[in-house]
């Protein structure tokens, strides 16, 4: 409807609002809420130390080479849908998606042992989904609470909110010892 009275304001308006808000709900479902933070100030960009426990699932998509990418694509996205749910129940965040491997994210918010039985309680949860057949792959996780080095990364107009450190390593190294086992292993 085309009026240029107070009314086609008010559409205009309206609008204009709703694509924002479209706009909103689809960055909440693109990036990290530590992503989010930084976007809107609340991270630092020079890096700050913090307590978490970092859980990195592994998908095993090398056992199902005969398939197609869009199948391969199809399995991961609905294997990342159910990670970043039962993640989400125990205040996990999402921090990376790198292939098929997912950097999840335990604040500290109640001390150390709070964040590590939280994500413990994810991966009973990924152990449910997986006897359940809810999960297309076969997963490794690796497991390490500590300190790490926290903010946004990047260079000019490509920045990134991400967690360093040997927190991180470590609990990479362990996803890649238990990726070698047969069975779903942490």
């Amino acid at each position: 409807i085309d009026r240029n009275d107070e009314v086609g304001d008010l559409m205009i308006a309206f609008n204009a609002m709703a694509r924002g808000l479209e706009e909103r709900q689809l960055i909440r479902r693109m990036v990290s809420s530590g992503a989010r933070q930084g976007a809107e100030g609340a991270v630092s960009s020079s890096g700050e130390y913090r307590d978490v426990t970092i859980l990195l699932l592994g998908s095993r998509i090398a056992e199902t080479a005969g398939n197609s990418a869009a199948t391969l694509f199809q399995g991961l996205n609905r294997q990342l849908a159910e990670v970043s749910r039962l993640a989400a129940l125990e205040q996990g965040d999402i921090d990376k998606v790198i292939g098929e491997k997912v950097l999840l994210v335990f604040s500290h918010t109640s001390g150390e042992a709070d964040a590590a039985q939280r994500a413990l309680r994810t991966l009973e949860a990924l152990a449910r989904a997986t006897t359940e057949d809810r999960l297309p792959f076969l997963w490794s996780a690796g497991l390490h609470s500590g300190v790490v080095i926290s903010g946004c990364l990047g260079a000019g107009n490509r920045q990134d909110f991400t967690v360093i450190g040997d927190t991180v390593n470590t609990a990479a190294r362990l996803e890649s010892l238990a990726g070698k086992a047969p069975e779903p292993h942490v």
